[in-house]
């Protein structure tokens, strides 16, 4: 059964297009598009172009999944609709493309996103998933999507970006301050994550997989080469250091940094920066694989 299932984010909206039959999922198509659905979401509202911005990509994903005869669509939404007052007003528009939106609480985000983080461990692998997004980052650990310990906290690149504005080019003093804001915010959470440094670490979502890319000096973003690529906590910090001496102009000439993802870059790795070193995690691998393949796995079990 082909199936398309879709990620509203803060940031990017997403599509996975895959076969999924006795509970294995086969990606044929990814796409992302950056729609920072979530600007201006320190208001409390989604604004009316970011809203018709997302709908315009949510119309795109629709006519190709039915180009690709997909048997089942499903579509989900995170931390900016969850928290925004007007969340209705996205959704039904969505409704009227025949796409019935669900809006994920924290506790089914986690389970779908470490689901499909997992994958390639096995089943019998506790790990930790670290997804930053545009509106919030979720440390995730468990066993193959079931989740034994979460926090999600509105530390995303999009909401840093808008709090905490950086110049152009941002001096070090900045860069070392949201490190340190991150883990000041995180730091109450480290009971709850006692020994996670012993443990496999995976990265999901754009920045990690971004920072994977740049870090191997690719010129054409490669998934393949992104998937499973490992990252020490040096080579997060090495990075951070040569793009926080880049103007915008020259993060957005970066070949793999896709379009609208320049401005939010550096706050995205802070954080991650920050993460890493109040864990003490010496390291993790970026994966492709977060809530969108946990939701085609899902599908997939459910059609077994």
């Amino acid at each position: 059964m082909r199936v398309a299932v879709f990620d509203i984010g803060t940031n990017s909206t997403r599509m996975l297009i895959a076969e999924v039959e006795r509970g294995v999922a086969i990606p044929l198509v990814w796409r992302t598009r950056i729609t920072r659905l979530g600007e201006g979401i320190g208001g409390g509202r989604l604004l009316p172009e970011a809203i018709e911005r997302t709908v315009r990509v949510l119309r795109d994903y629709a006519d190709e999944a039915r180009r690709e005869r997909v048997a089942r669509v499903r579509v989900v939404a995170t931390s900016a609709v969850r928290d925004a007052a007007n969340a209705n007003d996205l959704i039904a528009r969505a409704y009227y493309l025949n796409l019935p939106v669900e809006v994920l609480d924290g506790e089914r985000e986690a389970a779908l996103t470490h689901l499909g983080a997992s994958a390639d461990l096995g089943p019998s692998t506790r790990c930790l998933v670290i997804d930053i997004g545009g509106g919030s980052s979720e440390l995730v650990l468990g066993l193959h999507g079931r989740v034994e310990s979460r926090v999600s906290l509105d530390v995303g690149c999009v909401r840093m970006k808008e709090k905490y504005p950086l110049y152009d080019p941002p001096i070090r003093e900045q860069i070392d301050a949201l490190q340190r804001i991150v883990m000041e915010t995180f730091r109450p959470f480290l009971p709850q994550f006692a020994g996670v440094n012993q443990l496999p670490v995976i990265g999901v979502a754009g920045t990690v997989t971004s920072l994977a890319a740049i870090r191997q000096k690719l010129e054409v973003y490669d998934p393949q080469r992104v998937h499973g690529f490992y990252m020490t906590r040096q080579d997060v910090l090495e990075t951070i250091e040569d793009l926080g001496r880049m103007s915008l102009e020259q993060l957005r000439a970066i070949p793999v940094l896709e379009e609208g993802r320049a401005d939010v870059i550096v706050h995205g790795a802070c954080i991650l920066a920050g993460i890493m070193r109040l864990f003490d995690l010496p390291g993790l691998s970026a994966s492709e694989h977060g809530i969108l393949y946990g939701l085609a796995l899902e599908l997939a079990q459910e059609a077994a």
